[in-house]
């Protein structure tokens, strides 16, 4: 079963911060060569009953097997690591996903607001956030961190409020990607997040905070 670790225990700037699991976690990454895997708000594209949300799938078929199959490619790289940075924000629904998994390791618990901006109840300003995390990432030994999960996709269309995202990728993936990468050296691996680089979805079924 999937061990997890809540991010405050490897977090200097956190109450509940505990040097000997941080170092505990430092030596597992290093011996990964410093690449390490963070996986975002998995399951949040579907509904309570297992059923993708409508946005995804009007149709109730069409992208039903392409999420089954991001899934298996998910776990199957989840299997092969021995340290995964979790983005929870439906934090029940992120574990029950985890402790499904096959992770031989464990996960990092991090809690975020609906966003995947980490939750510092005592930092008001998002670009602290994003500091300590990268921070907290190098002090573990992270030097290269390969995002996966959910959502990335491009806008389409052309009209309205949406029109200076339309073509370009957007979703929390993105948003992780975006924030992290002037801090860290941060890859989106595609083929692991949903609904893909590639797909395009109407602005109706997005919502602005997902930009």
């Amino acid at each position: 079963m999937a061990k997890i670790v809540p991010y405050n225990m490897v977090c200097r700037q956190l109450p509940g911060f505990k040097p000997s699991k941080a170092a505990a976690i430092s030596g597992i990454i290093k011996r990964n060569n410093g690449r390490a895997l963070g996986v975002v708000h998995p399951w949040y594209c579907i509904t309570q009953s297992g059923t993708l949300r409508q946005k995804y799938d009007p149709f109730q078929q069409t992208n039903s097997k392409a999420y089954a199959s991001y899934l298996k490619r998910l776990e199957y790289r989840v299997s092969k690591e021995s340290v995964v940075f979790l983005f929870a924000y439906n934090e029940r629904s992120a574990l029950k996903w985890a402790f499904g998994s096959k992770a031989p390791g464990c996960f990092i618990l991090i809690r975020t607001q609906q966003t995947p901006i980490p939750c510092l109840p005592k930092y008001k300003h998002e670009s602290y956030k994003w500091e300590t995390l990268a921070g907290t990432l190098k002090g573990l030994g992270v030097t290269r961190l390969d995002l996966a999960g959910e959502e990335n996709h491009k806008v389409s269309g052309s009209a309205g409020p949406y029109g200076k995202v339309m073509g370009k990728n957007v979703g929390c993936v993105n948003i992780a990607f975006n924030n992290l990468k002037d801090l860290l050296d941060v890859k989106t691996i595609d083929s692991l997040t949903f609904p893909g680089a590639d797909v395009y979805i109407e602005p109706s079924w997005i919502v602005m905070s997902e930009l």
